[in-house]
């Protein structure tokens, strides 16, 4: 593909097992910070301002992205941060049409919308369905969990909301997704969470555990206690999750995965560390572009776009409106947090028996726990990701006679 730029070179990263840039497969862009809801967790800062992305900066933003030499040839446009429905659906529309028109023949392009579900009617119902759109909704569980962190700007409960918009989806036959965010109230109730899911047919489901990042500063990972409850969570959730229908974003891939590794490995007799799931999505960069209402963009974790570090000027290397991809790559900014991540990322290659399964972990989360890209083991790790891979692999290991050489 032509660019007015020089090519991305390809760039070594010895212990971090980077050797390229990109490809580009996630656009995440963010119409607008503003959020019609005030949930306490959430890590966005400016989500009381009312602005929006022009349709001159998104046609910018996209013609800038389809002629860079990073495009790979699939690519989701995932709409998320403030709340995405809170923007006129005739924005979408035309968003839509301009898409249509400019993506390369080369590149697949689908759209995703990740919403707290309240605006939901039937005219964005008929869009979703028009347009195919990969819907993701924001559901903590039954009302009693959810209404206790997901709170109108007024104070009010949402979860009422949410399910009539759930019903709307249903109505249109609109599959999705969700998000669940575990709190450390939420984490004494697998069961009523497995069972609000199961009974509204809500069959994919992924769960985030909040974290400190961001504006965000409350810290549910703080306490070994914690992490012991969410260790007895996922495994409640595990098991529930093999009897029942609900498909959990945690196990489900992993599990087919591990099982097709696993059968394979049965008779070498390999450990956890010689299977290798690694995703390097989040470390990867230019894998993952980030871009606010106005162009200013990031790569590497979606979540940088709104942090601050003292150790840099910025977070953000250069806006899409007016900035090349390949000129953002060749910035100093960009080579110093480049090498940072990947510093980080051959630490924990060194260190961490799961680097196979995880692949150096957020940078993000190295950021705000430790203070720096140039670290290993965040809370985060250890529980969100760590834990249940032991339990699906010890659950594996045992079905196949297998012995964990890890331990």
């Amino acid at each position: 593909m032509e660019s007015s730029e020089q090519s991305l070179s390809i760039t070594e990263c010895k212990d971090g097992d980077l050797t390229t840039l990109g490809p580009l497969e996630l656009l995440i862009l963010q119409p607008t910070s503003f959020c019609n809801i005030a949930c306490d967790y959430c890590y966005l800062p400016d989500r009381q301002l009312v602005n929006q992305m022009s349709l001159d900066t998104f046609s910018k933003i996209m013609k800038n992205i389809f002629s860079s030499n990073v495009l790979g040839s699939k690519l989701t446009i995932l709409w998320h941060a403030g709340e995405p429905l809170a923007i006129p659906i005739n924005f979408y529309k035309q968003v839509s049409k301009e898409i249509k028109r400019f993506s390369p023949q080369n590149c697949q392009v689908t759209q995703s919308i990740q919403t707290n579900a309240t605006i939901i009617n039937d005219d964005w119902c008929k869009f979703f369905k028009d347009e195919s759109i990969i819907l993701g909704l924001s559901i903590d569980g039954p009302d009693f969990i959810h209404d206790r962190h997901r709170k109108t700007r007024a104070g009010g409960n949402t979860h009422a909301k949410v399910m009539e918009g759930v019903k709307l989806l249903k109505k249109y036959e609109i599959k999705f997704n969700v998000i669940c965010v575990l709190t450390s109230f939420s984490l004494g109730y697998p069961d009523e969470i497995y069972d609000f899911f199961e009974k509204n047919d809500i069959r994919q489901v992924g769960f985030n555990i909040e974290e400190s990042e961001g504006i965000n500063t409350s810290d549910t990972l703080s306490s070994s206690e914690i992490r012991r409850k969410f260790r007895y969570f996922m495994e409640r959730i595990y098991k529930r999750e093999k009897e029942g229908h609900v498909q959990i974003r945690e196990f489900h891939k992993l599990r087919q995965y591990f099982t097709h590794s696993l059968q394979k490995a049965s008779d070498q007799r390999i450990g956890r560390c010689d299977i290798d799931t690694r995703s390097y999505s989040v470390s990867r960069p230019l894998n993952i572009i980030t871009v606010s209402s106005d162009g200013d963009a990031s790569t590497f974790s979606p979540e940088l776009l709104g942090m601050f570090s003292p150790e840099y000027p910025t977070l953000k290397f250069g806006n899409l409106t007016t900035d090349s991809i390949e000129t953002i790559a060749n910035s100093e900014l960009f080579k110093k947090i480049f090498s940072d991540v990947t510093e980080g990322i051959a630490m924990c290659k060194k260190e961490c028996d799961y680097f196979t399964m995880c692949g150096g972990g957020a940078p993000s989360n190295k950021l705000s726990e430790n203070g720096t890209f140039r670290s290993t083991f965040t809370k985060y790790c250890k529980t969100q990701l760590q834990v249940p891979i032991d339990i699906l692999l010890e659950d594996l290991e045992q079905e196949f006679g297998l012995t964990n050489k890890s331990k």
